[in-house]
C-alpha cells in the first residue's frame, strides 16, 4: 500500500517536474526553509553544518526533478562553503579539507538526485506494467486469488468479487464462494486439491460452471500453484481465475455446428449412396483424381485405388471412347469454358454397359489454362435404358398400328367386295371388328406375350357359345401350346370366320348340329409340329360354295402364312372341316404382330 501512495504523491507532482516555471522556484524555497531550521536548531546542527539541505535536495529531487534539485544542492553547496569558511563558526574547514568536505556533500547529493530520478522512473515503469496487467486481466476475464490451507481463508481481490457478481470491496469469504457451485463441482474441487497436495504435484487445474448472484451461468478455468513451507509442508494455494463462458458458449456452438454438419453429411451420403452419385477433383498437371472411394466404386475399381485418367478412359466403350477422348481435349483448350456436362458409356469389367452423367468445372489460372476439373458425376444407367425401352416401344407402337390399321382396311375391303347388301356387309364388318378388338384386348393382358392356345380358342368361340345352343354344341381339346401374338391374331380371326359360317350355314345353325376343335403336338421328321383341326357334323348337307369369299381367304391364306404351314378347306357332305399343318415353331415365332 505504501508503494501506491508514495506513487500517488509522485503522481500529483508530475505538474512540477514538467514545468521549470514551478520546479526551481520550489527547490528555491526548500533551500530557504534548509537554511531555516539550522537556524533555528542553533547549536544543535552547529556542528553539522551541511546535514540540513540534504532534505530539502532530496525533496527537490522527489517533487521537481533533477534540474531543481541540482540547483537546491549548489545553492546548499554555496552556502555551506561561507559557514565552514568563516573563522567564528563552531567547525572550520580550511585548504584542503574544505575542498574535501564540498566534494563530499557534492558526491553523495548527486547521488541522491541520481538515485531519486530513477526511483521515480522504477515507480513509473511498475505503475505502467501493473496497469498493462490490469487492462490485460480484466480483458481476459481473469482474477488473481489466494488461499490461505492454515486459516482456510480466501484472499481475495477487486477483480476476483466482480468476476464472481459481487460487491468490489465485499470480504469474500469459502462459504460464499462455496454457495456458487453445485454441491458435486465443489467436492470435485476440494478432491482435485487434496490430490495434488497428497501426490506432492506443484500445480493443478480445473474448469467448472457456478451460478453467480444474479442467477447468470458463467464457466471458469481454475489454474493453482501449490506454495510450501520451509518443511515443505503446503502453506497456501495461489492461481488465476479465468472467465471462460464466451469459448465454451463457442465450443457447444461448434459441436452443435459439428453434429449438424455431421447430419447433413449422413444426409448427402444417403443422396448419394441412393442416386449413384460421386464427387470428383482431377487435376490436369499429373493427370489423377482426389482419392474418393465412392467414385472408384462407380467406376469399377477397388475403394483404395488411386484412380488415374488412363483407368477411366480404359472403361470407355470402344466404338465411342476416342469421341469422348477429342472432346475433352476440345474442352479444355477452350479458355472461354467453365461449366461442362457430358454423357459417357462405360464397359465394366462384367461386360455391362454403365451410362454416367458428369457436371463439372474448370478452374482456370490468368492464361485460361485448365488447373482443376471438378464436380459431380451420376449413374444415368436406369434412365438410358428406360429412354430406349421408350424409345423401342415407340417403334413397336408405330409398327403394330401400320399392322392393326392395314388388317382393319384389309378387312373392310374383303367384307364390301361382291354382291352383298348395305346391312349385311355393316353387321359383317362390326362381328370382324370386334373378334380383332377381343384379340388386341387379350394380346394387351399379355403384354404382347406368348399366349396358351386354349385361352385363344376361348376367347375367340365365347360368344358364339352364348348366342345358340349352349356350349355342348362346340367342344375344345387340345393341350397346352404356346402362339406367338401373329399367330394368336391370325387364329381368332380364323375362328370367327369358321364359327360364323357354321352359325349361318352350318352344324351350329340346327340343334343337334356339334363341332369339334381339336389340336396335337406331334414330332415328324426331327421337329415338332402343331397339327389342328375345325370339325362340324349332324348340320345340314354342305356344299362347296360358288365363290370364295372373306372368311375362306383369311383361313387358306393368312392362317396358312402366319403358321408357316398349310391350311385347307374340305367341304364334306356330313360337315364342314378346316385342317392346319405347321412347325410347332416357326421362323418368326419371337415376331411381333
Amino acid at each position: 500500500m505504501q508503494t501506491f501512495n508514495l506513487w500517488t504523491v509522485a503522481q500529483q507532482s508530475r505538474a512540477l517536474r514538467t514545468n521549470p516555471v514551478l520546479g526551481y522556484p520550489i527547490a528555491f524555497l526548500l533551500v530557504c526553509l534548509a537554511v531555516a531550521a539550522r537556524l533555528l536548531a542553533g547549536s544543535t546542527l552547529a556542528a553539522f553544518p551541511i546535514l540540513p539541505f540534504y532534505p530539502a535536495v532530496v525533496l527537490a529531487a522527489f517533487l521537481c526533478g533533477p534540474a531543481p534539485a541540482s540547483l537546491a544542492a549548489f545553492l546548499g553547496a554555496v552556502l555551506s562553503i561561507l559557514q565552514l569558511a568563516d573563522s567564528s563558526s563552531p567547525v572550520h574547514f580550511k585548504g584542503g579539507d574544505l575542498a574535501v568536505a564540498i566534494g563530499f556533500y557534492a558526491c553523495t547529493t548527486g547521488l541522491i538526485i541520481a538515485l531519486m530520478h530513477l526511483m521515480l522512473k522504477g515507480l513509473e515503469r511498475q505503475h505502467a506494467t501493473a496497469r498493462r496487467l490490469e487492462l490485460a486481466m480484466n480483458a481476459g476475464g481473469m482474477a488473481v486469488w489466494e488461499y490461505n490451507l492454515a486459516r482456510e481463508e480466501i484472499v481475495a481481490t477487486q477483480e476476483l468479487n466482480q468476476l464472481l457478481g459481487f460487491p468490489p470491496r465485499l470480504a469474500l469469504t469459502v462459504a460464499q464462494v462455496e454457495s456458487l457451485l453445485p454441491p458435486r463441482e465443489w467436492e470435485r474441487l476440494r478432491h482435485l486439491a487434496r490430490r495434488a497436495i497428497a501426490a506432492r504435484d506443484r500445480f493443478f487445474e480445473l474448469e467448472f460452471q457456478v451460478r453467480r448472484p444474479d442467477e447468470s451461468l458463467h464457466w471458469f478455468a481454475l489454474n493453482a500453484e501449490i506454495l510450501r513451507g520451509a518443511n515443505d509442508a503446503p502453506q497456501e494455494i495461489m492461481g488465476v481465475l479465468t472467465d471462460i463462458t464466451a469459448r465454451k458458449n463457442v465450443e457447444q456452438g461448434l459441436g452443435e455446428a459439428v453434429a449438424r454438419l455431421k447430419e447433413r453429411e449422413q444426409e448427402l451420403e444417403a443422396v448419394m449412396d441412393v442416386t449413384g452419385v460421386a464427387p470428383f477433383d482431377f487435376d490436369p498437371q499429373n493427370l489423377t483424381f482426389k482419392h474418393s472411394p465412392r467414385l472408384n466404386r462407380l467406376y469399377g475399381f477397388p475403394d483404395d485405388h488411386q484412380l488415374t485418367i488412363r483407368d477411366l478412359r480404359g472403361r470407355y466403350f470402344p466404338p465411342e471412347g476416342e469421341d469422348y477422348v477429342q472432346e475433352a481435349n476440345r474442352r479444355v483448350a477452350d479458355t472461354g469454358l467453365h461449366a461442362y456436362e457430358l454423357d459417357i458409356r462405360l464397359k465394366m469389367p462384367d461386360g455391362n454397359a454403365k451410362w454416367l452423367n458428369g457436371r463439372g468445372e474448370y478452374i482456370r489460372d490468368q492464361a485460361g489454362k485448365a488447373v482443376r476439373s471438378r464436380g459431380v458425376v451420376m449413374d444415368i444407367t436406369a434412365r438410358k435404358e428406360l429412354e430406349q425401352t421408350r424409345e423401342l416401344l415407340l417403334r413397336e407402337l408405330d409398327h403394330r398400328i401400320k399392322n392393326l390399321l392395314a388388317t382393319v382396311g384389309a378387312i373392310g375391303a374383303q367384307t364390301l367386295r361382291g354382291n352383298i347388301s348395305l346391312e349385311q356387309a355393316r353387321a359383317n364388318l362390326d362381328g370382324r371388328l370386334q373378334v380383332l378388338a377381343r384379340a388386341h384386348e387379350l394380346l394387351t393382358n399379355h403384354q404382347w406375350h406368348d399366349m396358351d392356345m386354349r385361352e385363344v380358342v376361348k376367347m375367340a368361340l365365347s360368344p358364339h357359345h352364348a348366342s345358340h345352343l349352349g356350349r355342348a354344341q362346340i367342344a375344345v381339346e387340345g393341350p397346352s401350346c404356346l402362339l406367338t401374338p401373329r399367330r394368336g391374331l391370325a387364329l381368332t380371326l380364323a375362328l370367327h370366320e369358321l364359327a360364323t359360317n357354321a352359325i349361318k350355314y352350318g352344324a351350329l345353325s340346327v340343334a343337334g348340329g356339334q363341332v369339334s376343335v381339336s389340336w396335337r403336338i406331334l414330332h415328324k421328321d426331327g421337329a415338332d409340329r402343331l397339327e389342328f383341326a375345325w370339325r362340324e357334323k349332324d348340320g345340314p348337307p354342305v356344299a362347296a360354295p360358288s365363290r370364295r369369299g372373306f372368311g375362306t381367304r383369311i383361313i387358306e391364306r393368312v392362317l396358312a402364312s402366319d403358321f408357316a404351314g398349310q391350311a385347307r378347306l374340305d367341304y364334306r357332305p356330313d360337315g364342314l372341316c378346316c385342317t392346319l399343318d405347321c412347325p410347332l415353331v416357326c421362323p418368326w415365332a419371337a415376331s411381333s404382330v
